[in-house]
């Protein structure tokens, strides 16, 4: 088995995005060592589904990669707030299919979060780790709100009014990402 991988290549940085594993990508400070990271990531990425009750195959400890496309561009792809490219994948038709796994693997990584995050104290959640810009508040929060930005570069209108709680916050722009998602255009 083969796995495709798209790299965003930078002045300081690669990333590499594996199209077919939604969520499965890294960063090397270089072409190579991205490339090393990103198949370290697809064994995770394959074993987390498992553990998800997906059925998947069999890749092995070294899985077959081959980059499918590489975008240069000119700012650090490791940096948060830069620019997203848009790959070959990322403008196919979306098919319901599609749209159910997103939904499912969303669910997955959500539920994780949360049995990592939801007992926490106040106090915890904003702890900074020394050296680091965000508490744990500060990082749930951008989970929260970068689902619904996404959903904003299509032209959806979103509500104005959110939630202070960061777990409301957070199942209530979930619940506006997968309404989004539920009711996108099929092909035909």
């Amino acid at each position: 088995m083969e796995i495709s991988v798209c790299l965003e290549v930078g002045l300081q940085a690669t990333g590499a995005f594996v199209p077919d594993c939604p969520g499965c990508w890294t960063f090397g400070r270089t072409r190579k060592r991205a490339m090393e990271k990103v198949k370290t990531c697809i064994i995770e990425w394959f074993e987390w589904l498992r553990n998800h009750g997906e059925r998947v195959p069999e890749i092995g400890f070294k899985p077959k990669i081959r980059v499918a496309e590489m975008i240069t561009v000119d700012y650090d792809p490791a940096e948060a707030g830069k620019p997203e490219p848009l790959f070959w994948s990322e403008v196919l038709p979306v098919e319901k299919e599609e749209i159910e796994r997103t939904i499912r693997l969303m669910d997955y990584s959500r539920n994780d979060l949360l049995s990592l995050v939801s007992k926490l104290t106040q106090e915890r959640l904003d702890w900074r780790p020394l050296g680091e810009p965000r508490t744990i508040r500060n990082c749930l929060e951008h989970i929260a709100w970068v689902e619904p930005w996404y959903i904003s570069r299509l032209n959806i209108e979103l509500p104005k009014d959110y939630p202070k709680d960061v777990f409301k916050l957070l199942d209530y722009t979930r619940h506006i990402v997968n309404e989004c998602l539920r009711n996108f255009p099929q092909v035909k």
